[in-house]
């Protein structure tokens, strides 16, 4: 029995430590979009400097920074319709 406890003790510090980690980097959009935004400090900088760099540059489009931009534009867009 206190094997038992003690393994679902460590799932489960395991399990929330993993899915801090996710939710922290799911919208690192800094880190996603050093080189090609190297001054910006925030996602929100990084944003707007995406969004920037995407109205000149259609093939900027395509990049990972453009896609996570999106993401986190959308989560913005729900998050303030939900408050």
């Amino acid at each position: 029995m206190m094997k038992f406890t003690f393994g679902i003790l460590v799932t489960s510090v395991l399990s929330f430590s993993s899915f801090a980690q996710e939710a922290k980097s799911q919208w690192n959009l800094v880190e996603h979009c050093k080189k090609d935004c190297s001054k910006a400090k925030t996602d929100e900088d990084a944003h707007k400097c995406a969004e920037k760099i995407g109205k000149l540059n259609k093939e900027f489009r395509k990049s990972k920074c453009w896609e996570e931009n999106e993401k986190y534009e959308a989560a913005k867009e729900s998050k303030e319709k939900a408050h």
